[in-house]
């Protein structure tokens, strides 16, 4: 009875130990194919970290190389810009000194084609309280803007108390081959040899060399004629009485 019992416990235990090695090597086997499972997922998600991770470089690649190149066609954009703005402005330079010019050139044809005046008041001045003289009045013959000149002389002349007869043509004369009827000789003329800048020539007895100091009537005539921006021409022509003078207006040069 008892190697029965005993055959039977032995036989117990085998089983029991058979069963637990068969458990063992299920839960083995089951964690060996979790490690080969997390091995390959482990692998997976490293190797789509790195897709992902190439991705995004690439991506912010593109956008890098998309910011740089919308950053140079700015630059691109600014430069001629800048150079168009430039070149506005030299346009804008060149055309503002040309109307300048433009604007200067028409003054001074303007300035031209008026007729010649004498300042009155600086005239009038300059011969107050000075001697005075006679004096005969010439003009280019057929021509109204000299004629026009001679009797505004003659007009400023008898207001500050000369005696200046109305003007007359310049007309040649063969006893006297020094006063031609046309002096004009590009923007002056000559009397005598003399050239004058403003078209004005005078003749008296005695001329004086300036400054005109003197208290006679040539030098303040000589001098009232230059502060009124007439340039000077005298010459001396001695068939003139004392005091009296010879006024002769030539073309406007």
């Amino acid at each position: 009875m008892i190697p029965a019992i005993a055959a039977t416990s032995s036989s117990s235990s085998a089983s029991s130990i058979e069963r637990a090695a068969t458990v063992h090597m299920v839960f083995f086997w089951t964690y060996i194919v979790v490690l080969v499972l997390a091995a390959i997922l482990t692998f997976l998600v490293w190797h789509s970290g790195n897709k992902l991770q190439d991705a995004i470089r690439t991506d912010a690649e593109v956008k890098i190389a998309t910011s740089n190149a919308v950053a140079e066609n700015a630059r691109r954009d600014a430069a001629l810009a800048n150079e168009s703005t430039a070149k506005l402005s030299l346009r804008i330079e060149e055309e503002a000194r040309k109307r300048a010019e433009a604007e200067n050139a028409l003054l001074q044809l303007q300035q031209r084609l008026q007729p010649r005046r004498l300042p009155r008041e600086t005239f009038l001045n300059a011969l107050r309280d000075k001697p005075k003289g006679s004096v005969v009045i010439l003009y280019q013959n057929e021509d109204p803007e000299a004629w026009w000149f001679a009797i505004d002389i003659a007009a400023q002349l008898n207001a500050a108390g000369w005696t200046a007869k109305n003007p007359e043509p310049l007309r040649p004369s063969a006893n006297r081959p020094d006063m031609p009827s046309v002096f004009s000789m590009g923007s002056s003329f000559s009397v005598g040899g003399v050239y004058g800048g403003r078209g004005v020539s005078f003749a008296a007895r005695e001329v004086d060399s300036p400054p005109f100091t003197r208290s006679t009537p040539f030098s303040a005539l000589a001098t009232a004629l230059d502060v009124s921006g007439f340039g000077l021409s005298t010459f001396r022509d001695e068939s003139l009485p004392e005091n009296s003078f010879r006024i002769i207006v030539g073309p406007r040069p």
